[in-house]
C-alpha cells in the first residue's frame, strides 16, 4: 500500500500531462474498440458510455 501512495504523485503529474492524456485517450480507444469487435458492436452505445465515464474518471485524478 505504501508503495502504490508514493507512485500516486507521478501517476497524477504524468496524466495531467498533455502526452498522458494523449496515452489514455489512445488506450480508452483500443480498449473501446476490442469492446465493440468483441461484441459486435451490439453495445456500442453502452461501450461509449463506459468509455467516456473511464475518461471522467481519469480527469478527477
Amino acid at each position: 500500500m505504501r508503495r502504490l501512495l508514493a507512485v500516486l504523485p507521478i501517476i497524477r503529474r504524468f496524466l495531467r500531462s498533455e502526452r498522458g492524456q494523449r496515452m489514455s485517450r489512445a488506450a480508452l480507444g483500443r480498449a473501446a474498440d476490442a469492446a465493440n469487435r468483441a461484441t459486435g458492436s451490439k453495445h456500442a452505445s453502452t461501450v461509449e458510455k463506459a468509455r467516456a465515464a473511464a475518461e471522467k474518471g481519469l480527469r478527477r485524478i
